[in-house]
């Protein structure tokens, strides 16, 4: 069957007897804004409006901290933290996110002085959008890789859609996690780097570099990445002068990620007192696991496979040789950013990151999957290959349904409190304790705990009005979210805690419709 035109062509040709120069850019910037703010206004909308993650409550502290008192302590009780100097605790986790979030932080303030309520729920909203935005970046992002490879719009467009609601990635758009902005800022600068290839090569590589520096200062892990993007500055340095080229190139992208080492090290040294320590206790500092295990955690169990969370990445497998043939530098910065956050994290200690959706160390390598998953797309020719992508992507979408519906900790907690020591080995390795499963019976009992509106109501009241209980036991804490804790007893969306803690409906469905309306226009 021939291809009809591609969805870029046929913008094109519409514009340009009345566009200007470069008529195809601007028309493609139009659309990318629009899928931007589309996609941005569903994560915002299927949004919890809370930081739930310990990591998450823990940047969230250095964000207030930094606002509030002029330095990077969090407190010492619920939070993660480690001792530092001073008598103070320090969150163990990169600043880069913390600082980046500060604008989210401000305007949450704002917004509480201006509605009279109280800033600490204010801005913890605020910020919860911070991934929200990042996912959708992201979701362009991929869809500019899929066009810098040849790839038409009426790809790449739906790639991007895919990865947002078909893969974790809508899941991690609820979190504070810093996963979803360390892996935009490895794949921006993947892309940056790899328009060097078509000039301006050393403002290419200067960007390219900061973007992974500031990577580096979101996740200190995201160091592993350095050698592909070396290795890559070596495969795009033209055969004339190849080795000047290269040092010149290379000691310009060096320079950039050694300053923001120096910055990582400082503010280690401002909190620990060493420019090496991180933070990271040895419990958790730990790279002992068998290679082997962690490879069949990430690959093949079924409480951790990234095929099994996100299905449509079998596709992946199938055009690599022809990126491979077509795209070979690429493809081997791709591979390398890929396989060295696999085995970096398959010998962690906590490779499983408990308790998490899916595997979250391994989101960094979706897009890459993702714009694999575009090469098959662009060349769909036979009609059992098509019913196979289909079922793919309808079974992605509704396992990522099942994740966003009811937060994923309830699954693991209620494991927990039945099996306690053995509860991790069962819901990774065991397939009929797989969170795949498991998430739809707690679906299923928030479904019907939802009918009890006035006991959901009330829940929530006693949240805002009580202070903080204290549990000798995690035991003790996590039973106490799963009876008392409105987050836990509802389904995961923000618009609907606002009813439940007591916001007038005729305002949430005000707010719901202009968002619901928003996204239409945009998405028509």
């Amino acid at each position: 069957m021939k291809a009809s035109p591609g969805l870029k062509t046929l913008c094109c040709s519409l514009v340009e007897s009345r566009a200007g120069l470069n008529p195809r850019r601007n028309i493609c910037r139009k659309i990318y804004l629009s899928l931007f703010l589309s996609l941005l206004t569903f994560f915002i909308l299927t949004a919890p409006g809370a930081i739930h993650e310990a990591d998450g409550i823990s940047m969230y502290e250095v964000t207030k901290s930094i606002i509030e008192k002029g330095d990077f302590s969090v407190p010492s009780e619920n939070v993660l933290g480690t001792p530092g100097l001073f008598g103070k605790s320090y969150s163990p986790f990169g600043i880069g996110q913390s600082i980046l979030a500060i604008p989210l932080y401000v305007l949450g303030k704002v917004l509480a002085a201006g509605v009279g309520l109280e800033p600490r729920f204010m801005t913890k909203f605020t910020v919860s959008l911070f991934n929200p935005i990042v996912t959708a970046l992201t979701c362009i992002l991929i869809s500019k890789f899929c066009q810098r490879f040849g790839l038409s719009l009426k790809t790449s467009i739906p790639i991007s859609i895919l990865y947002g609601l078909g893969t974790m990635a809508w899941n991690y758009s609820k979190t504070f996690f810093s996963d979803p902005l360390a892996g935009l800022l490895i794949l921006g600068s993947a892309y940056i780097i790899s328009l060097s290839i078509n000039g301006k090569y050393m403002r290419n590589i200067a960007l390219s570099g900061i973007l992974l520096g500031v990577a580096v200062t979101t996740r200190i892990a995201s160091i592993v990445a350095i050698p592909a993007f070396l290795i890559y500055l070596w495969s795009i340095s033209p055969k004339s002068h190849r080795l000047e080229r290269f040092l010149r190139s290379v000691t310009l992208f060096s320079s950039i990620i050694t300053f923001f080492l120096i910055l990582v090290g400082v503010y280690n040294y401002v909190r620990f007192g060493s420019i090496f320590n991180t933070g990271y206790t040895y419990e958790y500092a730990g790279f002992e696991t068998p290679l082997l295990q962690g490879l069949y955690g990430f690959l093949l169990s079924s409480g951790r496979s990234v095929f099994l969370f996100n299905p449509i990445l079998i596709l992946a497998l199938i055009p690599i040789p022809k990126m491979f043939r077509e795209h070979r530098k690429e493809f081997i910065l791709f591979s390398l950013i890929v396989v060295s956050h696999l085995i970096l994290y398959s010998t962690y200690r906590y490779w499983h990151s408990n308790p998490v959706w899916g595997p979250r160390y391994m989101l960094v390598a979706v897009p890459y999957l993702m714009i694999l998953v575009g090469f098959l797309l662009e060349n769909l020719k036979t009609k059992g290959m098509a019913i196979m992508v289909a079922f793919l992507v309808i079974l992605s979408f509704f396992i990522q349904v099942s994740s966003v519906l009811v937060i994923y900790q309830r699954y693991y907690y209620d494991i927990f409190l039945k099996y306690e020591d053995s509860y991790l080995e069962k819901i990774i390795y065991e397939p009929r304790y797989s969170p795949l499963i498991g998430q739809w019976r707690e679906i299923e009992f928030v479904r019907q705990k939802s009918l009890e509106r006035g006991l959901l109501k009330a829940m929530a009241q006693k949240q805002l009005t009580a202070s903080e209980p204290q549990f000798e036991s995690s035991k003790e804490r996590i039973a106490h979210l799963l009876q008392s804790n409105v987050f836990y007893n509802s389904f995961h969306f923000w618009l609907l805690y606002l009813y439940y803690f007591g916001f007038p409906l005729k305002m949430i469905i005000g707010i719901f419709s202009v968002l619901l309306l928003y996204l239409i226009r945009r998405w028509q």
